[in-house]
């Protein structure tokens, strides 16, 4: 009996991780191919090997981050039924710089570098081996070239993502880079954190790609944000309006860690005591309302 509970005691100390079947890998630029430069860290990537989820939640995190400090959404993604990639991008310049920019596309210019490579923007050149799009076909490659159960996310044939199987979460300047890939491919959902700020404030107006239109639902678009963000909330709620179209009729939900009781809330703004507004919303103290909002886009219609 003494034997047989010291081996129990064992396994428990051991293999806590295979025993919930949750598995991690980083995923090094050199293992992607020739000329992938690596910008904060390697590329992270969780999912639940016993129970695969049918979605992908793809992590975006701010300015000078790096795909761990998103870990612990990622964690609660896996939770809830996702398979999470956490993408390392260029990220060391913060997008806020274009707020008093006389070019009237300095933000659009920043966001089409850094997700597509394309060429335009004043503040960095990102070629389009490192954007955003192809880093995550190729880490998609890698995956399905190891295990089959990523083709849900990825064509391999046609070497094609398949978006509508893909959530979005950004957090600040990650935030506007989710918003605008939602803008260009048709997700399941968008999730953003303490953004966007694509504002400029020489005319106090959103930068005009926030108001071009989706191939997301309008309605797939979900925040989370602080009341007293530096970055000022009531700009980012209306970001997040016109995002959704609902300049004058969007329902927000105030909360503080804990989440709506009922289901159907899409904006929700904390009032809670923080430290810091803005990054507290990546912090664990939050993780009810990160499974709240996870769940409401993996039940949109």
């Amino acid at each position: 009996m003494k034997l047989q509970f010291c081996l129990l005691k064992f396994a428990i100390l051991v293999f806590p991780v295979f025993a919930a079947g949750i598995k991690e890998i980083e995923i090094s630029h050199g293992s992607l191919g020739v000329g992938q430069v690596e910008s904060r860290g390697p590329h992270l990537v969780k999912w639940d090997e016993k129970h695969p989820g049918d979605f992908l939640l793809l992590t975006l995190g701010g300015t000078n981050s790096i795909p761990r400090d998103m870990d612990a959404i990622a964690k609660t993604a896996v939770q809830v039924g996702f398979s999470t990639i956490g993408l390392d991008y260029n990220n060391s310049i913060i997008s806020t710089t274009c707020s008093t920019s006389k070019n009237l596309v300095c933000f659009e210019n920043f966001r089409k570098a850094v997700t597509q490579g394309k060429s335009g923007s004043d503040l960095l050149q990102v070629s389009p081996e490192n954007s955003m799009e192809n880093r995550l076909r190729l880490i998609l490659n890698y995956l399905v070239s190891k295990d089959r159960n990523w083709e849900k996310f990825f064509n391999k044939d046609r070497q094609e993502v398949v978006w509508n199987k893909i959530v979005i979460i950004g957090h600040s300047q990650g935030s506007g880079h989710a918003a605008y890939l939602a803008k260009k491919h048709p997700l399941k959902a968008v999730i953003m954190l303490a953004g966007p700020q694509d504002r400029f404030s020489t005319s106090n107006h959103v930068a005009s790609w926030i108001s071009e239109k989706s191939e997301t639902p309008k309605t797939a678009y979900f925040s989370l944000l602080h009341k007293n963000d530096f970055f000022n909330s009531d700009w980012q709620i209306e970001a997040v309006a016109t995002l959704r179209g609902e300049f004058k009729k969007m329902n927000i939900r105030s909360v503080e860690f804990e989440p709506p009781k009922a289901s159907g809330y899409s904006v929700l703004v904390s009032n809670a005591k923080v430290r810091d507004a803005h990054m507290s919303v990546i912090t664990p103290e939050f993780k009810e309302i990160w499974k709240y909002l996870l769940t409401e886009a993996i039940e949109l219609n």
